[in-house]
């Protein structure tokens, strides 16, 4: 089933590119990277709910064609030292992105528009808000968050089963 989702840091980390088909505007989330301390693994995602297809909007689509051509140039730059991961989202020479990376990107963007300081996971949190102040069933968050139980859901956002 293709769903509307919101991607964890480390699916987002994980995502490889054969995995995405951005004619159709679908990805299937099967991977991840996590950290431990400073350490990464690679793995698959967190629960079975984790590994899905996801929808992807026209704007995201786009944004990714440009970003797939920006990391063609970064190869042609790299020569010799890219390396062919298969990652979407890599560091100028081709290697998987830390975790911790995007975690600083976010914080500095977050910074430099003025925002207070908030942890990149609390994005997950606010998409959850507003769906649940805007009406949208539980389960339909539940499902958009990936969380295992309805039970979760309902006691993470204070809302009835």
């Amino acid at each position: 089933m293709i769903q509307k989702s919101e991607l964890r840091r480390g699916e987002a980390c994980g995502l490889r590119r054969p995995d995405t088909d951005l004619d159709s505007a679908i990805t299937t989330i099967r991977w991840q990277i996590t950290q431990l301390g400073w350490d990464t693994s690679h793995g698959a995602p967190k629960s079975d709910a984790g590994e899905r297809q996801v929808a992807l909007d026209a704007r995201t689509a786009d944004v990714m064609r440009a970003h797939r051509q920006h990391q063609g140039q970064e190869c042609h730059a790299a020569g010799d030292r890219w390396a062919d991961s298969g990652f979407e989202f890599t560091t100028e020479t081709g290697e998987p992105l830390h975790p911790a990376f995007i975690t600083g990107q976010f914080e500095q963007l977050a910074y430099l528009a003025g925002l207070p300081p908030i942890r990149l996971h609390d994005l997950r949190h606010f998409a959850a808000t507003l769906h649940l102040a805007a009406g949208v069933d539980i389960k339909i968050v539940q499902d958009m968050l990936r969380y295992s139980c309805r039970a979760i859901t309902s006691v993470t956002y204070n809302r009835p089963a």
